[in-house]
């Protein structure tokens, strides 16, 4: 999920760069934007190693923008909250991030057929 500009954590050697790190765990996408961002951007700026950590991808979240709220756009939630993501994470100005972890909810809620198809992949 990694664009050329936001490198995963394979590109990252803490031996190497001895920098200190800033790491942030979140939910969900958008989080990263609207909790604590002036903070990372203002750390990364500084020359601290930003990791962003999203445990989810968001796709069974809700659409919250009216003019969002599209058939196209829900059928491709996921797509569309990654690259929102990727790009959040460029202004923002992270240097890293995770593949998101997942929830073991979900698994339970796939076996009982909760999930939309695709989802959570």
């Amino acid at each position: 999920m990694a664009s050329a500009s936001l490198p995963d954590l394979g590109s990252f050697d803490p031996v190497e760069d001895a920098r200190p790190c800033l790491l942030c765990v979140h939910a969900h996408p958008d989080d990263e934007a609207s909790k604590g961002a002036g903070t990372v951007a203002r750390y990364h700026a500084a020359g601290v190693h930003t990791v962003l950590v999203c445990c989810t991808g968001g796709e069974e979240g809700d659409i919250l923008n009216p003019e969002m709220d599209r058939p196209e756009v829900r059928e491709r939630l996921a797509e569309v909250r990654t690259e929102e993501l990727r790009r959040s994470t460029e202004i923002i100005g992270y240097d890293a991030r995770l593949p998101r972890l997942g929830d073991a909810r979900h698994a339970r809620q796939r076996a009982a057929g909760l999930l939309r198809p695709g989802s959570l992949r």
